[in-house]
């Protein structure tokens, strides 16, 4: 654990967001875990926890790494939150405890992938909150670093493209970051509601394939179908988790691991709306000692793993 105050929480009288820099030493990142308690008057959210959560951008050593906003968070959301699907489905992780729901425990793993300079680096954290459903009257907040010298690839989070769409066929250019040899892994698309709001044609990735995916199609290729998308609701069992087959609102896109470049799409939008579009890349890192120990675990955290676990290999279609 490098950082824990009792500050950057949640609450139920408006919005908050919260800047954060600590120093921590360096060796090989695998991924960053954020930790909050919070002792509430009722439920929080009326799903999971994280459906409270806007934005979280994490910057290491003066560089960003991982920049996302969760478009159209609301605790009164009745869908499993977007932060949820989107960490669950990159190589993180999303869970809480559902016992009580006047005492939240949520846990987010996000993938990084970094190895660091010996000495001290310096992190930064940024997370902002929607106005949770009731009064949080105090909380823990936790930042810990997860460590693994056989670190595969770096996970980074790009800024979303947004655009607004009428009732139309149109063009979407997702602008990609020049990078080192990274490649696309997925994009994340966001309505600005919890519907889809897609056309018969769907979206089409003009690299990826001939065909627009649907919906459906895309839920197909991520195993959501399948019941895929796990999450906490205290409101509706104190222990057992919930099961979904699809967040209304967001799709992961999967790219196959596109070489660099920006992504152009086609999407058939069946309402005026606007969309982000938020790319997920992986960069091929080689992982470096921290100590004279050295782990041999192969790291999950690599955001090509559960989406080649759930899909096809084959690149075009």
């Amino acid at each position: 654990m490098i950082e824990q105050n009792g500050q950057d929480l949640p609450d139920g009288v408006g919005a908050s967001s919260w800047n954060r820099g600590v120093n921590a030493p360096g060796g090989a990142v695998e991924s960053i875990i954020l930790h909050m308690t919070t002792v509430n008057a009722a439920q929080p959210a009326a799903t999971d926890f994280w459906s409270l959560l806007s934005q979280l951008r994490i910057v290491i050593n003066g560089e960003t790494i991982h920049d996302q906003r969760f478009v159209g968070a609301a605790a009164a959301s009745l869908q499993p939150s977007r932060a949820n699907y989107f960490y669950n489905y990159i190589g993180g992780r999303a869970a809480q405890t559902i016992d009580d729901p006047l005492a939240s425990d949520a846990w987010l793993e996000i993938p990084i992938g970094m190895v660091l300079p010996a000495g001290v680096n310096r992190f930064e954290f940024t997370t902002a909150f929607v106005t949770a459903a009731a009064a949080i009257a105090s909380g823990r907040v936790e930042w810990w670093v997860k460590y693994n010298t056989n670190l595969s690839a770096t996970t980074l989070v790009a800024p979303s493209t947004s655009q607004t769409h009428a009732i139309a066929l149109e063009q979407v250019v997702v602008r990609i970051p020049a990078t080192n040899g990274g490649v696309t892994n997925s994009v994340f698309v966001q309505n600005d509601s919890d519907l889809d709001e897609l056309g018969a044609q769907g979206i089409r990735a003009n690299a990826v394939s001939d065909y627009g995916f649907t919906e459906s199609f895309m839920r197909f290729q991520t195993d959501e179908l399948r019941n895929g998308i796990i999450f906490g609701d205290e409101g509706a069992s104190a222990t057992a988790a919930q099961f979904t087959v699809e967040r209304l609102g967001a799709n992961i896109m999967p790219m196959y691991n596109l070489t660099e470049g920006d992504v152009y799409l086609q999407v058939d939008s069946s309402a005026a709306t606007t969309r982000t579009y938020s790319p997920v890349l992986r960069i091929a890192v080689g992982g470096g000692p921290i100590d004279v120990t050295s782990q041999t675990q192969r790291v999950p955290a690599d955001p090509s793993a559960p989406l080649l676990r759930a899909v096809s290999e084959t690149s075009v279609l």
